[in-house]
């Protein structure tokens, strides 16, 4: 029910949407779910780890998340995925339409229902989260190096790279992103 098609690109997207579709199975969607899941518990954590050290937790603020649904057929069809946030034990409650308003008093149109994840968090500003870490990094002896790697190999003493201007790196750790 969430997916908007424009049958003038099918052709192009077609292989595209069956591995999508492919993989989106339940079987499939299980262990990624569990593995996302533990992602996001960890991360949350360090996050707010990091913007204490840093100095700059402000970056971080609750107040939640709200997940809204156009009609009732839409809402009663997202049925299994709240039950997928409650076997992850995600928190989240089930607001009405006069919630949502109450919530969201902004709002131009009206919304059947949603739900609300009210224990998440967000970031007010990446890049100024960003810059924070990247400066707590910087102030720990972390160093900021762009280059075109060739190749990259560990050996007993640890993890290595080589660029492709021939010199190589040394680490304990490498981290691929």
């Amino acid at each position: 029910s969430g997916v908007h098609l424009d049958y003038g690109i099918l052709r192009k997207i077609l292989p595209w949407s069956v591995r999508f579709l492919y993989h989106s199975r339940a079987s499939k969607l299980r262990p990624r779910a569990e593995a996302l899941h533990n992602l996001i518990v960890r991360s949350a954590s360090l996050h707010s780890q990091l913007l204490f050290r840093s100095g700059n937790l402000s970056f971080l603020e609750g107040g939640g998340w709200l997940f809204l649904y156009r009609s009732e057929d839409a809402f009663d069809a997202a049925r299994r995925s709240r039950e997928f946030f409650r076997d992850f034990g995600v928190k989240c409650d089930v607001v009405t339409s006069k919630e949502v308003m109450r919530l969201e008093p902004g709002l131009l149109r009206r919304y059947a229902g949603g739900l609300y994840f009210g224990e998440t968090m967000s970031v007010i500003e990446p890049r100024f989260v960003l810059e924070s870490y990247l400066n707590l990094f910087k102030s720990v002896g972390g160093l900021i190096l762009q280059a075109k790697v060739d190749s990259l190999f560990s050996d007993l003493s640890g993890a290595a790279v080589q660029l492709t201007d021939g010199s190589i790196l040394a680490a304990d750790e490498v981290v691929v992103a």
